[in-house]
């Protein structure tokens, strides 16, 4: 259902968390959302729980854009989803960025992260082993050729220490709007995120946590 309320309509959704702490020249407001996703407009009186996949993902980053955030953090938000609408997604994303919207995405879409993002980084257990820009990314081939002989979601395979093997890893870009190239993150800031089933797989399987 990707958190959002599934007995309330799209509007209802929209309008139940929204939120101006910071008292914004522009801030986010129905309009907004509307026009970052047209199909939403069209759904206004759907309950939640009538939307597609791919309608309840923008549902969830325009609830999220409705709280005025000063980071917005998406984790999968393309997973499972038809490709046609990851490419709306991608294209609402960049139109984000352009706006200045400093932004974490965690996505196996190396490709379109490589676009999008300013840093990258690789975390495995809770430690950063890669970072780096795009085109560091695309002077090492070998991790996003690697990968897609994996399944599963948010891997970011590397050599392990004897050079075979793979690392379960997460896949971590960043973009930011701060000079020093690191978004400011402090605990009094509001921050949100939308958040879909995640799958960690290695070589022997696969197991699914939410």
């Amino acid at each position: 259902m990707r958190q959002i309320f599934p007995t309330l309509t799209v509007r209802e959704n929209l309008v139940a968390t929204a939120a101006d702490r910071a008292r914004r020249a522009s801030p986010w407001t129905l309009e907004r959302v509307h026009a970052l996703f047209p199909r939403l407009a069209e759904r206004a009186t759907n309950l939640g729980a009538n939307l597609s996949g791919g309608e309840q993902q923008m549902l969830a980053i325009g609830r999220a854009l409705m709280t005025n955030p000063r980071l917005l953090i998406l984790d999968e938000a393309t997973e499972g989803l038809a490709p046609l609408v990851r490419v709306e997604i991608w294209r609402c994303l960049e139109a984000l960025k352009d706006e200045g919207l400093a932004m974490i995405v965690v996505d196996k879409n190396i490709g379109a992260l490589k676009r999008l993002a300013d840093r990258h980084f690789v975390v495995e257990k809770g430690r950063v082993v890669w970072s780096g820009d795009s085109d560091a990314l695309t002077a090492q081939p070998e991790v996003p050729v690697r990968r897609r002989n994996l399944r599963g979601v948010g891997l970011a395979p590397l050599r392990g220490p004897g050079g075979g093997g793979l690392r379960r890893t997460r896949w971590v870009s960043l973009r930011s709007t701060h000079p020093t190239g690191t978004p400011e993150c402090p605990a009094s800031s509001p921050t949100c995120r939308t958040s879909s089933r995640r799958t960690e797989t290695g070589a022997g399987g696969s197991s699914p946590r939410r």
